[in-house]
Formats: C-alpha cells, structure tokens, sequence
C-alpha cells in the first residue's frame, strides 16, 4: 500500500524538461539537464520502487499488476524524453529530425497493429505477408515524417505522466500532458502488451480523437477501392510530402 501510494504520487508529477540557459546545440540528445534526467530515470528504474504503480482492474478481470503497471508508464516516459530531445534541438533538416524520434518512436509503437487496424482485417488477412510488410514500413515512416514535424522547436517543454487507468480488451491508459510556452495539449496512450512487452497501439489528442480511427475514417474509401497497396501508396506519397516539406 505504501508503495503504491509512493507511485501514485509520481505517476501525477510533473516530469520537467527544462533547457539550461542559452541555446541548445544541434545534438540535443547530449544535452546536461537531459543527460542528468536520463541517469536519475536509469536508476529509479533499476530499483524499481519509486516507479511502482496502482494495480489496474481491467475489463476481462484480470488484474494488472503494479510492475505491470509500472513498465507501461516507462515506455511513455522513455518516448516523451525522445520527444523533449527533439522539441530542444535546433536541427531544422528533416531528415536529421527524423532520426532524432525515428529509433525511440518504432521502439514505443506497434505500428503494424496500428496498420492493422486501419486497413481492417479482412482487408489485412487477404493479403500476402509482403504486402503487409510495405504497408506497415510505409506507415511506420509516415508517423516518424509527422511526429518529426509536429514536435517543433520549444525551449521549454514540459511532459507531465498525469495517471494511468484501464483501457478495456487488456489495455492500459497512460493519461500525459505536454505544455509548452504557448499552450497545453493532452496526450493519452493506449498500450497493449504482446510477447512481454508493452507498445503503443493508439494515441488520443486531446483524450479523444484517436490516431487510428482518423486514419480509418480518411482511408476507408481508398482501401475500399484500391485494398492495401493503395493504402501503402498513400502513405508512402504523404511521408515523402512532409520530408519535402
């Protein structure tokens, strides 16, 4: 009880990624207040106390327990230090800027679930394995274009883990928020645990527009007509438009 009392705390402070004073340089991910952050996270991790969470009582009744809890809270946290990474960086290529988030990005998603259920399952299960595989490398490099350039430059960007709760279908909830000098905006993450390990299948902006219903609903006409490679045609074609871009 104490130590879920000890995490719940932490599961609700504020996780501040502050840049020391004056500009950081191109390779963000040297940069000390991250580097110092990134030791303490190291360690707190490795004694595996402060981390712990509530257990979570999932719909099929099985009860998630607080290192279960506790591992998919770190595959957020790992990612939002990513992020802060790349918000802190004055890189401005965007290629360069996609392999800042690229590697720690496809670690923290299961895109091909994701693609998955875009393009639905009959759609999925009637193709061969090959088309499956370029359609979720085409969208795997779409989410690293868009997250490259989403994430813009920021001085200041503060992520918050603000709670976790249960998702249904053996799911969990990371519930964060991340505030920069303009606004505030929320960012709750769906994961699911497969082969031992918890990935990101959904992201809500705003705790309600999903990723991937938005996908769905922007391609159901196109796979309709043209099935999975039109799918990865499209993803392939908007990823190359926002390197360009």
């Amino acid at each position: 009880l104490v130590h879920a009392r000890l995490a719940w705390r932490w599961t609700t402070k504020q996780v501040n990624m502050h840049a020391h004073s004056g500009s950081p340089g191109a390779n963000s991910c040297c940069h000390p207040s991250l580097m110092n952050f990134k030791v303490i996270f190291g360690l707190l991790v490795a004694t595996n106390t402060l981390f712990a969470a509530p257990a979570v009582q999932a719909q099929s009744g099985a009860l998630m327990d607080a290192v279960e809890v506790n591992n998919a809270v770190n595959v957020v946290e790992e990612l939002n230090i990513a992020l802060a990474n790349l918000m802190l960086s004055d890189e401005t290529d965007s290629e360069a800027r996609k392999a800042l988030i690229g590697p720690a990005l496809r670690k923290a998603f299961d895109l091909t679930a994701m693609t998955r259920a875009i393009v639905g399952g009959r759609t999925w299960r009637g193709a061969e394995e090959s088309e499956q595989t370029a359609a979720a490398q085409a969208f795997s490099d779409w989410m690293v274009s868009q997250y490259a350039t989403r994430f813009t430059r920021s001085s200041n960007p503060k992520f918050s883990t603000r709670e976790t709760r249960d998702g249904g279908i053996d799911t969990i909830i990371v519930e964060t928020v991340l505030r920069t000098s303009k606004r505030a905006v929320n960012l709750d993450y769906r994961l699911r645990q497969s082969d031992g390990a918890f990935k990101i299948i959904d992201v809500y902006l705003d705790g309600r527009v999903s990723e991937v219903a938005l996908r769905k609903s922007e391609y159901r006409k196109l796979i309709k007509s043209e099935g999975l490679a039109g799918f990865t045609a499209a993803m392939q074609e908007k990823a190359a438009l926002a390197t360009r871009s």
